[in-house]
């Protein structure tokens, strides 16, 4: 299929998507909306063509919208990694979103190794997501991966009104932080799907601390889902490093039946 770039779309929307200029870390430069790529772009999703505009942020996150005027459910990705080492996909999990018909957020954080500070800035980006002019703010997910699965848990205990669907993609333990997290996890009130790769277990045992991340909320009586899929590689976290089945399906129908799409 060709492609090619919708600059009178990025334009028109420009404002709704990202907000004031003086959003946080959210400067748009001239090459977010009329650069090459998949800015502003008509995307090729399994046959179904779906007009959807990506737009970076100067502090390398992303916000991504579907065609049209809303209002849209939204969703927010916190991404994993250390430092300078990103683990996730940034913009294909955006454009992903957008594609299955969400306003997404990727948040991306300072590339410090201390998570001191980092929870600040998730729930700045949060914030940013659910003022968008195009957002339901009644219908608003998060999301993460490892360090960013930690950081999307200690939001929604932090924020339990503003988040109405959580997942959490193979968590980190943070030194303890995801200990003290469960310990504290009382006020949270949205659902919750747990998904780790049953051969993730190099750097840390995510699939145990998937299972405890389970077992804790379950006692307390939170609605929560663990899925464990097949051995993924030699390293199972790297399952979530990208947008791909057999996760990526179950995060969509975890969304829809929570949120829902337009």
């Amino acid at each position: 299929m060709s492609r090619f770039v919708c600059i009178g779309f990025a334009m028109a929307l420009v404002l709704s998507a990202c907000g004031d200029s003086s959003e946080h870390g959210a400067e748009i430069t001239a090459s977010s909306i009329t650069g090459s790529g998949d800015n502003g772009s008509v995307v090729d999703n399994g046959g179904d063509v779906f007009e959807v505009m990506v737009v970076e942020l100067t502090d390398g996150s992303y916000v991504c919208s579907p065609s049209g005027q809303g209002l849209f459910p939204g969703v927010l990705y916190n991404h994993g990694g250390l430092g300078t080492a990103i683990g996730g996909d940034l913009k294909g999990t955006c454009q992903a979103l957008a594609e299955a018909g969400f306003l997404a957020r990727s948040e991306k954080r300072p590339e410090t190794v201390p998570l001191v500070g980092h929870l600040d800035e998730v729930l700045a980006g949060l914030d940013m997501l659910r003022s968008h002019a195009k957002i339901d703010p009644s219908r608003v997910g998060i999301m993460g991966f490892s360090r960013g699965g930690l950081l999307t848990l200690q939001a929604a205990i932090a924020r339990p009104n503003d988040v109405h669907a959580i997942l959490i993609l193979a968590p980190a333990s943070g030194r303890g932080g995801l200990r003290q997290a469960l310990e504290n996890a009382l006020p949270i009130s949205a659902p919750l799907s747990i998904h780790v790769s049953e051969n993730d277990l190099l750097r840390a045992n995510h699939v145990q601390l998937s299972r405890d991340v389970e077992n804790a909320l379950r006692e307390i009586g939170k609605d929560v889902e663990l899925t464990i899929y097949p051995p993924f590689g030699e390293d199972g976290h790297r399952l979530f490093f990208e947008v791909r089945d057999p996760y990526w399906s179950d995060v969509i129908a975890f969304l829809d039946t929570t949120i829902g799409s337009l």
